[in-house]
């Protein structure tokens, strides 16, 4: 599953202000919105907790970014603890004129095979390729 979405409605926020905590936060408050995971499946708690394990900066086709990898914890019912599982979380946080945006895929199977988190990778660094900003 891959997701885009404007970090923060109201107004720009500087690449150089995005920290671990600020990706880890956005996406978990927003990840289960309308457009977001809910779309694709339902009966999952929407407090999503986030953990990223790492946050880099990067340069693609003359636009800097913030790339970053970790994991979020998809929970069947808040009171249900024991259906609770790790999805691999890989992307990309970028400016554009007018607001941040953040672009990410998950891997949403509980074993999380090493090919479909290849293939993930392999997908995000290839939209990412595609994107341009005018200027």
């Amino acid at each position: 599953m891959y997701i885009s979405k404007i970090l923060d409605t109201k107004k720009t926020e500087p690449l150089s202000d995005i920290t671990k905590e600020k990706i880890s936060e956005y996406i978990s408050q927003h990840v289960w919105t309308d457009d977001g995971i809910s779309e694709q499946i339902s009966g999952y708690t929407k407090d999503v907790p986030v953990t990223l394990t790492s946050v880099a900066d990067t340069e693609v086709n003359g636009i800097k970014m913030k790339k970053f990898e970790g994991k979020l914890t998809l929970a069947k019912s808040s009171s249900d603890t024991d259906t609770t599982w790790d999805c691999y979380i890989y992307g990309y946080v970028f400016e554009t004129r007018v607001n941040t945006m953040v672009f990410y895929g998950l891997e949403q199977e509980q074993s999380q095979p090493a090919d479909k988190i290849a293939l993930i990778k392999k997908n995000m660094d290839a939209m990412v390729q595609t994107i341009q900003i005018n200027k």
